[in-house]
Parts: structure tokens; sequence; C-alpha cells
């Protein structure tokens, strides 16, 4: 006959119970953990892809801006250095109409100086563009590493952090397992409630990791685009200087070879 105490005892069904409830509660809490954890830095990740990636993209367009501009500025000096040759040349042979042979050797000398001007600027001007171009390269590619590296740091610091509330939670379920009292399919259900808290960790952090590739990518995507852009704007504003050089050296060739003839 039982005593009024034990009538009033948890029995060992019951406390099975109750710890049962205990660990769906813990995996159950453990779950939310890790979804809102892998959420929060999924979210996070693509923050910082998405600065990461505006940073890139505005500083393509200004580089890009930059480097046009520079070739613009070139070609109209170049242009400009040829006219006033011209202008120089015109005059000089207007104020020695009557000695044009004496002449013509400073307008020759104004013409050879004048091309080797042009040339050596222009030369100059497409080594320092492309350099402009390289240096923004490195620019971009940086920032992007910078980005890579955040979202990396941000992953593992979540991966700990995971790893952390597992050994809490398996913990807690290595406790209940250990007690005298509980039975042994309570047991068995511990060990299974462990394998499933490394389920429902490894797939939060599967979302995150996957996320995370995906962000690497669009990022790396990104920087090819945007190097490949600054290849191409390069690649224009040389030729851009090249046709100026060549039409300022043409100018100055045409009207040297008026006085040539004469």
């Amino acid at each position: 006959m039982k005593s009024k105490y034990l009538n009033k005892t948890t029995s060992i069904e019951e406390l099975d119970k109750f710890l049962a409830e205990d660990r769906r509660a813990a995996i159950e809490l453990a779950e939310i953990t890790f979804q809102q954890a892998s959420t929060l830095a999924i979210h996070k990740v693509a923050e910082i892809n998405l600065v990461s990636g505006a940073r890139i993209q505005a500083d393509c367009n200004v580089l890009s801006a930059k480097i046009a501009s520079s070739a613009e500025i070139c070609s109209t000096e170049l242009l400009a250095s040829a006219e006033i040759a011209t202008q120089k040349i015109n005059s000089a042979g207007r104020r020695d109409e009557l000695h044009l042979d004496q002449a013509r050797s400073m307008i020759m000398e104004i013409g050879r100086q004048t091309e080797r001007k042009i040339s050596d600027s222009a030369k100059r001007a497409i080594e320092d563009l492309h350099a402009a171009a390289a240096a923004s390269i490195k620019k971009i590619t940086e920032q992007a590493k910078v980005g890579i590296q955040t979202i990396e740091a941000l992953v593992e610091e979540v991966s700990h952090e995971v790893i952390k509330r597992i050994k809490i939670a398996k913990t807690k379920l290595d406790e209940t397992k250990q007690d005298p009292r509980t039975a042994e399919n309570a047991k068995e259900n511990a060990a299974d409630a462990k394998a499933l808290l490394d389920a429902q960790s490894n797939h939060a952090m599967s979302r995150l990791k996957e996320e995370t590739r995906t962000a690497v990518d669009e990022n790396g995507l990104l920087v090819e685009q945007s190097i490949k852009h600054l290849r191409t704007v390069a690649d224009a504003a040389e030729q851009r200087i090249i046709t100026a050089r060549d039409a300022a050296i043409l100018k100055l060739k045409d009207i040297l070879s008026r006085y040539d003839s004469k």
C-alpha cells in the first residue's frame, strides 16, 4: 500500500515524460536559435555584400570618368599644340616671305619640336592612364577582399556561437541521460535528440554557407565586370589619345609640306 507521500511523488514513468518534454523544449529552443542565428547572419551577409558592391560600382564609375576625362583633356592639348605651332609657322612664313629660304629651317625646327612634344605627351598620357587603370583595379580588388573577409569573419563568429549552443544543449541531454532514475528508453531518446540537434545545426549552417558562397560569387562577378569595364575605358581612352595625336601630327605635317615645297 502506497503512503500518502508516495502518492504525491513523481513516478519513474512520469519523470521520463518530464525529461522527454525537457528534451523537446531544448531541441525546439535550439532549432529556433539556430534558425535565428543563420537568418540574421544571412541578412547581414547580404547587407555587407550590398554595401561592398555599391562601393565597388561607385568607385568604378568615378575612376572610369577620371580616365576618360584625362584622355579628353590630353587630346585637346595635343590638338591645341598643333594649332599653336601652325600659327607660329604661318607667322614666321609671312614675316620672312622675302627670305623664305632662311625662314624654312626655323619653320622645320618648330615642326620637329612640336611633333616630338606631341608624341612624348601622348606617350606619357597613355602610360599615366594605364597606371591609373591598374591602381583603380587594385583598389576595387582590395575593397572586394575586405568585403569577403568581413563576411567570412561573420560566418566564423556565427559558427562558433552555434557550436557553443550545441554543446550547452548536448550537456543538458547528457545530464538527463546519466540520471540514474532515467529509464533505458529515455537514454535512447536522448541520443536521438542529440542527433537531431546536429542535423538542425548542420541545416542552419548549410543555409548560411550557401548564402555566403552566393554573396562571394556575386562579389567576384561584380569585380570581374568592373575590371573589364575599366580596361575597356582605358583602351578607349588610349585610342582617343592616339587619334588626337595622329590628327595633330597630320595637321602639323600638312602645314610644313606647304613650306617644304616652296
